[in-house]
């Protein structure tokens, strides 16, 4: 009888254990703050995720944004292109070069570079085509080289003009001349940018309009211009 009292007991003491291990909600919460903390991290995660997406979107903006001030630099390159408007201005300055035949003046060195000319002047030496009644009126014949190098060049006689005639009006009252010359070949320099010639004077001409003609000793060139005494 008392072993089997002893026995009872025993019994209802383990059966009273496992009953509060059955009820122990302890290891129900350990799972569930696992859980939390899962939730928690992969929260995290997704917020990590989601910053980064956000920073790539800013990047991706400000690259789009760089490419599109790139583009601003084409304009910049259209301006450029304004610049070769400036080149055509240079053309206008070729056009400046031009001297009326736009031809640059080339010389062989011979008498076929030189100039021959005709003009008028009064006491004072300066070229004019009207003069007053009674001013003293210059002729001359001249020869110029515009060349950089001297030219020489020959008359059968020792004049530089043979003849001269001088038309008053139209041509009703004309006077011509022969100039007194040696029978020699003369030789006549003519330096680099300078000029040789024979002058005269007339003296009280008529209030008209005067056409004067000159004839050189070098190949019968004849050269005329015209003037005014009024």
């Amino acid at each position: 009888m008392r072993w089997m009292t002893l026995c009872a007991l025993v019994t209802l003491s383990i059966g009273c254990g496992g009953g509060d291990k059955s009820q122990d909600t302890g290891p129900t919460d350990a799972d569930s703050d696992a859980d939390s903390d899962a939730d928690s991290d992969s929260d995290s995660d997704a917020d990590s995720d989601a910053d980064a997406d956000a920073d790539a979107d800013a990047d991706a903006d400000a690259d789009a944004d760089a490419d599109d001030t790139g583009s601003g630099s084409t304009d910049g390159d259209d301006t450029g292109s304004g610049s070769t408007d400036g080149d055509d201005t240079g053309s206008g300055s070729t056009d400046g070069d031009d001297t009326g035949s736009g031809e640059p003046l080339i010389c062989t060195g011979t008498p076929e570079d030189l100039v021959f000319d005709v003009i008028t002047y009064g006491d004072d030496g300066v070229l004019k085509t009207s003069f007053s009644a009674g001013e003293t009126v210059w002729f001359e014949g001249r020869v110029q080289n515009p060349c950089d190098e001297t030219i020489v060049f020959l008359t059968t006689s020792t004049c530089l003009l043979t003849s001269g005639t001088l038309s008053a009006g139209s041509a009703s009252t004309t006077t011509d001349w022969s100039y007194m010359c040696g029978d020699a070949i003369t030789e006549w320099i003519v330096e680099p940018g300078g000029e040789t010639g024979v002058s005269e004077p007339r003296y009280g001409l008529a209030d008209a309009d005067y056409t004067l003609s000159l004839v050189f000793g070098f190949d019968d060139i004849e050269r005329s211009t015209e003037f005014r005494v009024e």
